[in-house]
């Protein structure tokens, strides 16, 4: 035991204060008695007098019911009504005798200490002690889980099919436009073409930064993967297969338990779930051989200098990189964001972000060498995060986005996610917001980003129009994809790279030194 100081006090004896109360209550004990001994004389007199009052009374009164006789007293009774008495007696005359503290429980006696963390398992190995050093540190040590926003409903829509607009604090169990009222409810055709659903992940460990997505965009879909050496810059896996449609590619509707994400092609399947009971997010990527591994097709001139080209999947069954990551929610709550669109007539969407997820898993990479040994990659003790986006989007859209999560240099779990410029919302963004810790809070909509469109390498800025955050991205790897197909064009850029800068949370000047991250400008008709 620990005392106020924290000076460990033997536990086998009894400290300095249990001995002083024990003495003061020995000294104490006989005046004590003999005081109240005259007290209860006293008022045994006073309640005599009294009782004979009421009977008197009692009988003088003809609707008094009679009372019933008073059986005899036993012998343990006369203590309880000295009791009885002493209590009712004036406060004046009322003596507390001392108590004695307790002694101390010898330490035979003593319960065992309750164990915390994950269960150990055999099967569960790395992975299961990870998760629970993960665990361990992942509580509150300056602001309070106090939510700053209202909690997040069930859905989407309120009882009237309105959206729920704002900002909210949590997830939605389900994202379902079916009962959306008429004011923002589209013919069937342009919602079928407007609709739009994905769910981007990111995990990061001290080597490695990983990103993916399964995009589902209505009449065809895309997914990516790139994971980047932090250490060297250099860009490990870079894939990008556009291309799928239903229902080789899927997005389903729940953003949290239940979420459910799939896209198949030849030589390609990313899977992304949780299950109904199940806090963590699973996600299997099998990736194969590639047209640009393919002989007769590598030593074409220029192949490498196009991304889609180079990446077509083919049926070859030969394995190229095996991804498997698992996310776990831990203090940091969902961010929840429903937003009207002021394009295209008028669209609602909605998205839901999460920080600060703890992530464990592997990157295996094959050789073009059946007989050369896979080379595995850990992503043990990282952290990660999600973006599930589900709504009705213009046919042109555009945006600027900047995520990045880890630690802080005092341990605090950290998280941000900025949106800017987003066709249609403009400055009335709400899901800009930090995660510290437990705490979830809004911050400026009013983003800027700041780049060199012609060369996405350089340095980019990211600052907000109150001042409150100002920060530098570094980018160490570029994933870049460009198609033009008329009808269909995209310009997607998203560099991997470190943010420094500082950010005030609620007063609390915040400082990021080079922690990882990813920045997105992103121009799509479609």
């Amino acid at each position: 035991m620990a005392d106020a100081s924290g000076t460990t006090q033997p536990t086998d004896a009894p400290g300095p204060s249990a001995a002083t109360a024990t003495t003061a209550a020995t000294t104490e004990a006989p005046a004590t008695a003999a005081t109240t001994d005259g007290e209860v004389s006293a008022t045994e007199g006073r309640a005599s007098q009294a009782k004979s009052a009421v009977a008197d009374q009692e009988s003088s009164t003809p609707s008094a019911k009679p009372r019933a006789k008073r059986t005899t007293r036993t012998a343990a009774q006369p203590g309880k009504q000295r009791a009885r008495k002493r209590a009712s007696a004036p406060k004046a005359a009322s003596v507390e005798p001392a108590v004695a503290a307790p002694a101390a429980v010898p330490a035979s006696r003593r319960a065992p200490a309750r164990r915390t963390g994950a269960k150990t398992s055999s099967r569960s190995g790395t992975a299961t002690k990870t998760r629970a050093l993960a665990r361990g540190t992942a509580r509150p040590q300056v602001l309070p889980a106090k939510p700053r926003l209202p909690r997040a409903g069930k859905t989407v829509l309120n009882g009237l099919g309105v959206p729920v607009f704002g900002a909210r604090h949590g997830s939605v169990e389900r994202v379902d436009w079916s009962s959306l009222a008429a004011d923002y409810r589209r013919h069937p055709v342009l919602s079928y073409l407007r609709r739009r659903r994905w769910v981007y992940a990111t995990a990061t460990t001290d080597r490695l930064l990983i990103a993916l997505a399964v995009v589902d965009g209505g009449v065809t879909g895309t997914a990516f993967c790139m994971i980047t050496d932090l250490r060297t810059g250099q860009t490990i896996i870079d894939s990008s297969r556009p291309g799928g449609v239903k229902p080789l590619v899927h997005v389903g509707d729940q953003p949290a338990q239940g979420l459910n994400a799939n896209y198949r092609l030849p030589g390609t399947e990313y899977r992304i779930a949780r299950e109904p009971d199940s806090n963590e997010v699973r996600i299997a990527i099998r990736l194969r051989s590639t047209a640009e591994s393919l002989p007769g097709l590598r030593w074409i001139p220029g192949i490498r200098r196009i991304p889609v080209a180079r990446d077509l999947p083919t049926a070859s069954t030969a394995p190229w990189v095996d991804v498997d990551l698992t996310l776990e929610p831990t203090v940091a709550p969902p961010l929840t964001a429903i937003s009207k669109v002021d394009a295209d007539g008028g669209l609602v969407t909605s998205t839901v972000k999460t920080a600060a997820m703890n992530a464990w898993g592997t990157v295996t990479i094959h050789g073009q060498d059946p007989e050369e040994a896979p080379h595995t990659l850990s992503l043990d003790a990282g952290t990660g995060g999600m973006d599930y986006t589900n709504g009705f989007l213009p046919r042109r859209t555009s945006w600027r986005w900047a995520y990045t999560t880890g630690r802080l240099g005092d341990g605090r779990l950290f998280g941000l996610n900025l949106v800017s410029e987003f066709s249609g919302i403009g400055d009335a963004a709400t899901e800009n917001a930090v995660w510290l810790d437990g705490a979830l809070v809004p911050i400026d909509p009013r983003v800027r980003v700041i780049f060199d469109r012609r060369d996405p390498h350089r340095p980019w800025t990211v600052r907000t129009v109150d001042g409150s955050l100002h920060l530098h991205f570094a980018p160490l790897a570029v994933h870049d994809e460009a198609l033009n197909l008329g009808v269909l064009r995209s310009r997607f850029v998203q560099p991997t790279g470190l943010y420094s800068g500082h950010i005030m949370v609620e007063g609390e000047r915040i400082v990021l030194d080079r922690m990882p991250g990813v920045i997105e400008d992103q121009d799509i008709l479609w």
